[in-house]
């Protein structure tokens, strides 16, 4: 049964032998005296002086309170596999060991309650699979006072344990989504306004003889000017909380290259929202008449 687990995807990711090959060859080293690994495990225990791929070929004891048990050789070697789509793949959760499901094996897992058995269907038998597995189920899965109950399809695991992770997504995109609006109309407003006040200049600077492309790439020269000069506090603060990790860094690690490329997103899009608070109002500004604006003033 592990063999057939081991060769279908969880939540989406197929597990992946570290040398390059498929699952086929993690099935052929689940043996009754070999386990299958995830190259990271070791890191769950600090003291351990093997790590990575020393682990391979290393013959362990599975069940640490019973010292008398058979050891079991690390006959290969995966690579992490993110245990959802929202945990990172160094995550706790990435870390397993396969063993071969063995009368030894079930009788140190103790509750039987407590086993989770997973079927891999063939591609194009999922439908009615469960349906003709339960009617079958009371005549040919039954042993001693173990049955089977209800079969439920991966997919729906999947559903209902990211069901959370999934509505504090939405919940966070909802609020992104009301922060950009409010900074949209504060950036839009606030450069429209300034824009707007600065009429008679424009008229001015028309009237002798300035280019109207000229005054309109300086407008919007002072604006980036501007950002980018209360850019660099606001760099210097980021950086520090990300480094210090008050922000959520779980899901994804802080790293330069993921700061620099949210900086850069950043600087884009207010810089965006400067150049339409000002290019609207200014090419407005540009169309009435420099005795016209010099008259309203």
């Amino acid at each position: 049964m592990l063999k057939r687990y081991l060769s279908c995807n969880h939540y989406g990711r197929t597990y992946r032998n570290i040398d390059g090959s498929d699952s086929e060859s993690l099935a052929e080293a689940l043996t009754p005296s070999g386990m299958v690994l995830s190259v990271n495990i070791a890191d769950v225990y600090q003291d351990a002086p093997w790590h990575g791929k020393e682990l391979l070929g290393r013959r362990v004891l599975v069940w640490r309170n019973e010292p008398e048990a058979e050891h079991l050789s690390i006959a290969a070697l995966t690579e992490p596999v993110r245990y959802d789509h929202f945990t990172a793949p160094d995550d706790y959760g990435s870390r397993y060991a396969a063993v071969y499901l063995t009368d030894e094996v079930m009788e140190s897992l103790g509750e039987t309650v407590y086993i989770e058995v997973c079927l891999r269907v063939r591609e194009g038998q999922n439908d009615g699979f469960i349906d003709r597995l339960i009617v079958d189920a009371d005549r040919q899965y039954q042993v001693g006072n173990l049955y089977l109950l209800d079969i439920t399809p991966l997919s729906d695991v999947r559903t209902a344990y990211e069901t959370d992770s999934v509505n504090e997504l939405n919940t966070q995109f909802c609020i992104i989504f009301f922060l950009l609006l409010n900074i949209f109309l504060g950036i839009i407003g606030t450069f429209w306004f300034r824009t707007q006040h600065r009429r008679v200049e424009i008229a001015l600077r028309i009237a002798l003889g300035s280019t109207r492309w000229g005054i309109c790439g300086r407008l919007m020269g002072e604006g980036v000017f501007l950002l980018l000069v209360s850019a660099i506090p606001a760099l210097v603060v980021a950086w520090n909380l990300g480094y210090a990790e008050l922000v959520e860094v779980t899901r994804m690690p802080f790293t330069e290259g993921r700061f620099a490329i949210t900086i850069l997103g950043t600087f884009i899009l207010i810089a965006g929202m400067i150049v339409i608070g000002i290019g609207y109002p200014a090419r407005r500004a540009m169309s009435i008449e420099p005795a016209e604006a010099l008259h309203e003033e």
